[in-house]
């Protein structure tokens, strides 16, 4: 991996050597622009990206020019790894953003569909035509209809005898009445 110290980048030796002759007032101004520019949005700290740069170069897959001035050269390359890993999170945000998009789209909707309207309303009319048919039932005694159509409107039994003017026990048998039909007409239907 060593290159030859008479081409025009250094070798991974040199390298070494060079940065541990940088004064610390170069080190410090590495770190005060890296931290000003770079280490934002990358999800890593400026310590991070200093040895991920040094790590490329002694690997030989960042080649450090002899011409280059040393300060220049690790911002450059700890710029060109915080764009590559800002670009890895907008394409994880993108990612993210379409999986949250597919999911919501198969949120079901509070808006009801064509076919649940249509569905809906056959089981209104279904109800309706049921509720007809009981009322029916009851044409021959207003008392039981009565009773019936004030429990269809939730009304109490205090609420239903008042409205009537039944006594207690009025109501109580017209209620059997109604109760005996209803169950009738149910074990019919099963």
């Amino acid at each position: 991996m060593e290159q030859d110290s008479t081409s025009g980048y250094l070798s991974p030796d040199e390298f070494l050597e060079q940065l541990n002759k940088l004064p610390a007032t170069d080190v410090s101004r590495v770190m005060n622009v890296a931290m000003a520019k770079y280490v934002n949005g990358t999800g890593m700290e400026f310590g991070d990206l200093l040895q991920e740069s040094i790590a490329r170069i002694l690997a030989g897959s960042r080649r450090v020019p002899k011409n280059v001035p040393m300060v220049a050269f690790l911002i450059q390359t700890i710029r060109s790894i915080s764009s590559t890993e800002r670009n890895k999170d907008d394409v994880a945000l993108v990612d993210s953003l379409e999986d949250r998009i597919d999911e919501l789209s198969t949120i079901p909707s509070h808006d009801p569909s064509p076919e649940q309207i249509i569905e809906e309303a056959q089981k209104s009319q279904y109800h309706r035509n049921v509720l007809d048919q009981l009322n029916a039932v009851f044409n021959d005694d207003p008392h039981a209809q009565a009773i019936f159509q004030g429990r269809m409107g939730r009304l109490s039994s205090s609420e239903i005898r008042e409205n009537l003017s039944m006594s207690s026990h009025e109501y109580d048998a017209a209620r059997k009445r109604v109760d005996r039909t209803l169950l009738r007409i149910k074990a019919q239907g099963d």
